[in-house]
């Protein structure tokens, strides 16, 4: 247990580290995080009335709707393209092949490169919250912190088991990820994301009902704003847990498999 800590302490200091070594980058993505609250804090203004129908279940405007949408999208980016980033870039580096040279598991592996983009995607949610309560009136102050915690721990192992079928096709066939992109693009569309699935046609509500990111959108929406208890969330939780213990050995397998095939074909160092 002492060897897992500290390998997974390296890893998080090592992403830590990079991190902060690009300043700039960190200072964009504070600027693009505000830029994107005030673009949808003035659709709010324009068209927030439209849509206040399908939002009494929440019992908010617009604009607290999606603010809670976008943080919870930030852990869905890490988790599926983050994961498949961070293979890749281990490849650029020449270090993938060093560190599968260890005695190092793919499944420990994985859990080592998606930690600190789980601790990233925190603390840009902890900025959506802040900057959208603080400074933009966005009611939070009435959440179930025990519901908010276990709809996070499901949504994230459900992304980051998205994000590993996303990283077996970088580590096979180094460049493209149309997992990612299928995924995120799927999401942001039927997901609830950016407005309630109710808006859509029935048809594609359906078909909403198959994706992770829809039952978390909800709960947390439902656990933030109304205070909703885990009973209460039940609906939201039981297919969101069933889709995690799916996914997370479908991504663990797939991710083992894509490392064993490139170790055949000596091509863990190619990109």
């Amino acid at each position: 247990m002492r060897t897992v800590g500290r390998t997974l302490l390296a890893f998080v200091t090592k992403d830590f580290l990079l991190e902060v070594s690009y300043r700039f980058a960190t200072a964009l993505a504070l600027i693009e995080v505000a830029s994107g609250l005030l673009i949808y804090f003035f659709i709010d203004r324009l068209f927030g009335q439209e849509v206040v129908g399908y939002l009494k279940p929440y019992g908010v405007g617009y604009f607290p709707y999606v603010l809670l949408g976008l943080a919870l999208f930030s852990f869905m980016g890490t988790g599926i393209s983050g994961l498949a980033a961070q293979v890749s870039w281990e490849q650029v580096m020449g270090t993938l092949e060093a560190i599968l040279a260890t005695p190092l598991r793919p499944r420990m592996l994985a859990l080592g490169l998606s930690l600190w983009g789980v601790l990233y995607a925190c603390g840009e949610m902890l900025g959506y919250l802040l900057l959208g309560a603080v400074f933009l009136g966005a009611p939070v102050g009435n959440a179930n912190l025990l519901s908010v915690a276990v709809i996070l721990v499901l949504a994230v192992v459900s992304f980051n088991s998205l994000g590993l079928l996303a990283a077996s096709v970088i580590v096979i066939f180094k460049r493209g990820n149309p997992v990612a992109w299928i995924f995120q693009g799927v999401a942001g569309l039927l997901g609830g994301v950016y407005f309630p699935v109710e808006v859509l046609p029935d048809w594609l509500q359906s078909l909403s009902a198959l994706i992770p990111v829809t039952y978390a959108v909800r709960g947390l929406q439902l656990a933030v704003y109304q205070g909703a208890s885990l009973p209460a969330l039940r609906g939201e939780i039981l297919p969101l847990a069933f889709l995690a213990a799916v996914l997370l050995p479908l991504g663990l397998f797939s991710f083992a498999a894509s490392i064993r095939q490139a170790k055949r074909e000596g091509s863990l160092a190619h990109y």
